[in-house]
């Protein structure tokens, strides 16, 4: 059996726009932004979501509020662990901006990393392994949803990505790891006998009409090739 793990990135702020450095401010979805939550939404509204994680800043509950209108019943875990990296004295400059010194304050991507694959451990791990022993004991019913959506940060979603597939989740052939865009959806499928997946899609927007904010600030914080 396969547990599909959907992966979102939030959709635009006015900071994506405008390139203002984000991290951990808690900042809101422009109008654009919240067509492309809509848009996430109606693209995984036949997605057997049974739990759903996002980080707690704005943006991100946000678009995941408009994919669960599609899924009553599911409630949202909002995770601190899910945030964006902390970029300290950097957040609210411009992307152009260049400092003196190094900036104070500014996560660690190792820290970042090592907080991305601890929650994978504690929160996804544990949800696979119930699928896993309810398929072994028949229990269809709570086969039903077992899915898992998580909402984040192109930072994040990037040392996520990355540690995973130091380990236990390869990437399909054909998908290519670049950029994740707002509002795209990247999809692991694990088996839950073995606990290994791939990758079979990243940052797709094909569900998407409008622009797309390719180059931003939160693209640019970590290294997307992974």
């Amino acid at each position: 059996m396969v547990v599909r793990v959907y992966i979102v990135r939030h959709g635009e702020t006015q900071e994506n726009l405008d390139g203002v450095i984000q991290g951990q401010r808690d900042t809101a979805l422009n109008a654009n932004g919240e067509g492309q939550a809509w848009m996430v939404g109606e693209a995984l509204k036949d997605a057997n979501i049974g739990v759903a994680f996002s980080s707690d800043l704005s943006r991100a509950v946000k678009t995941a509020e408009a994919i669960l209108l599609h899924h009553p019943g599911i409630r949202l875990h909002k995770r601190v662990e899910l945030r964006e990296r902390g970029l300290g004295e950097l957040e609210g400059l411009h992307v152009g901006a260049k400092l003196d010194h190094t900036p104070a304050g500014m996560e660690p991507i190792t820290s970042m990393s090592a907080r991305a694959g601890a929650w994978w451990r504690e929160a996804v791990m544990p949800w696979i392994k119930v699928q896993w022993d309810a398929a072994e004991l028949g229990h269809e019913k709570s086969q039903a949803r077992r899915d898992v959506l998580i909402v984040s940060h192109a930072g994040l979603i990037g040392v996520l990505l990355q540690a995973l597939c130091k380990g236990t989740v390869g990437v399909e052939k054909g998908v290519r790891l670049t950029k994740c865009l707002n509002a795209s959806i990247t999809v692991i499928e694990i088996e839950t006998a073995s606990g290994k997946g791939k990758i079979t899609r990243f940052s797709d927007v094909s569900h998407l009409t409008g622009p797309v904010v390719e180059e931003n600030a939160d693209v640019d914080s970590t290294p997307q090739n992974v």
